[in-house]
């Protein structure tokens, strides 16, 4: 009988020691299968990451190629802020009152033959810009007596203004005044400069706004 529950014992205490093994066993088997999940798991995130990461690199590179390549979009043309009727007609009084002069001979107050064309031009300005007056200003050398230098000068503008009126500029746009001796283009007392004296100027107007 002893021996009988000896053997039990020992048999209870292998079974139990079989069991506690066994279950040692499966506590190591599922913690090497969870280790070997979370490191396949890291890797995969790894990988996963690294592609993206070199990815984005290569896109990168990519559009940074095109861009080197790629010619800028051509920029639209500014365009020119327009002119007006007044500064284009302005403009054109300077140019041509520059580009020639109206003299006259000793004691005359009679248009030269040779600045017939010119007066045609400044006609034909005068009538295109209908907003301007033109103003005529007589001058006379010094070498003659004074009185007869004042009229002399308002002579001479009042040939040119009719010059002009003949040539279709409406009178009201003529403005005329003679200043005698008083403002000389040259102060000398010589020939040459009482050539040059003996002259009309010519200037222009806006009806509201002097513009010479």
């Amino acid at each position: 009988k002893k021996a009988e529950d000896e053997a039990a014992a020992k048999k209870k205490a292998d079974d139990e020691a079989a069991a506690k093994k066994k279950a040692e066993d499966e506590a190591a088997a599922k913690k090497k299968a969870d280790d070997e999940a979370a490191a396949k798991k890291k890797a995969e995130d790894e990988a996963a990451a690294k592609k993206k990461a070199d990815d984005e690199a290569v896109a990168k590179k990519k559009a940074a190629e095109a861009a080197v390549k790629a010619p800028e979009p051509a920029k639209p043309a500014a365009t020119p802020a327009p002119v007006s009727r007044q500064a284009v007609c302005a403009g054109d009084f300077t140019t041509l009152f520059l580009s020639d002069k109206i003299r006259f001979a000793l004691n005359s107050a009679e248009l030269r033959s040779d600045i017939s064309g010119y007066l045609d031009k400044i006609a034909t300005l005068a009538k295109g810009c209908e907003n301007f007056q033109i103003t005529i200003d007589g001058h006379a050398d010094r070498s003659g007596n004074e009185i007869i230098n004042d009229e002399l000068a308002d002579d001479r503008a009042e040939s040119v203004r009719a010059a002009l009126v003949e040539r279709g500029v409406p009178a009201d746009h003529l403005i005329t005044h003679g200043y005698g001796e008083e403002r000389p283009f040259d102060p000398g007392n010589n020939r040459e400069a009482y050539r040059q004296n003996r002259r009309v100027d010519l200037g222009f107007k806006e009806k509201s706004t002097v513009k010479n």
